[in-house]
C-alpha cells in the first residue's frame, strides 16, 4: 500500500491557516465586497480567501516561487496528487491522451483551459479536461473562480492537469468533482492583472487514473 508524503507537524493546523473556508449555502448569490487589498503568496504562507460575505476583500498577487497546490501536495500527496509524467505542452498532452487513455476520442482546445466533448450516447456535453493554470487559479485544490458558470462541470468528474508557472510543466493531478458554490451579482477581481470572476466552485478529489503516469 502506498503511503502519502507528509511534513512533520499538525497538518490540520497548517491547512486551517492556509485554506479558505467557504461558509456559504449551495448556489447562493452574495453581495460584493466594499474594499480590497492586494496580498502576495510566499512559498509557505497563503492568505485565507473568505467568500462568506460574497466577493473576497483581497486580490492575490501570484508569485513564481509560491505554489498553493504543491504546498498541499507536500503535506498530503494522496489527497493532492501529481503525476511523475510531465507534458511540455497541450499538444503533447492531447496526443498522449488519444493514444493511451481515450481511444481516439477526446476534446481539445489549444487556447481554453476547459476542454469539452459531447457524449454521442446521451447527446450531453461534458468537460473532458481542465488545464489548471496556477497563474490564474492560485487556490486550486480547494476551489476555482471562473468568469462564467460552466454547467458542464457538474455533469461528471473532470480530469485535471496542473500547469505551474512557466512553460513545459503540465502534470495530471487527479480527477476532481466541481460543485458550484456561489455567484456574485457583479464581477470581482481575484488575481492581480487577471480577468474578473463571478462564480466560485469548490473542488474535491474523486480518483486518480494511473494511465496518466504514476503518482509523484
Amino acid at each position: 500500500m502506498r503511503t502519502s508524503k507528509r511534513r512533520k507537524g499538525n497538518i490540520s493546523t497548517v491547512l486551517t491557516s492556509a485554506v479558505a473556508t467557504l461558509a456559504t449555502s449551495q448556489d447562493t448569490t452574495l453581495p460584493m465586497a466594499t474594499a480590497t487589498r492586494v496580498v502576495t503568496d510566499t512559498p509557505n504562507s497563503f492568505t485565507v480567501v473568505d467568500f462568506s460575505e460574497g466577493a473576497p476583500n483581497i486580490v492575490i498577487c501570484t508569485s513564481p516561487t509560491a505554489s498553493f497546490y504543491k504546498f498541499l501536495h507536500n503535506l498530503d500527496a494522496e489527497s493532492y496528487p501529481l503525476s511523475t509524467r510531465i507534458f511540455h505542452d497541450r499538444m503533447e498532452l492531447h496526443k498522449f491522451g488519444i493514444e493511451n487513455v481515450y481511444d481516439n476520442v477526446w476534446g481539445y482546445n489549444p487556447l481554453q483551459a476547459i476542454w469539452k466533448r459531447r457524449d454521442t450516447t446521451t447527446d450531453q456535453w461534458y468537460v473532458s479536461a481542465f488545464i489548471v493554470n496556477e497563474l490564474y487559479e492560485p487556490r486550486f485544490g480547494k476551489y476555482v473562480c471562473l468568469d462564467k458558470d460552466v454547467v458542464e462541470l457538474d455533469v461528471r468528474p473532470v480530469p485535471c492537469f496542473f500547469k505551474a508557472h512557466g512553460y513545459g510543466s503540465i502534470q495530471y493531478c487527479g480527477t476532481w468533482t466541481f460543485a458550484r458554490q456561489l455567484e456574485t451579482p457583479e464581477p470581482f477581481l481575484y488575481v492581480l492583472n487577471g480577468r474578473e470572476r463571478v462564480v466560485v466552485y469548490t473542488v474535491s478529489l474523486t480518483s486518480y487514473d494511473d494511465r496518466w503516469g504514476p503518482r509523484a
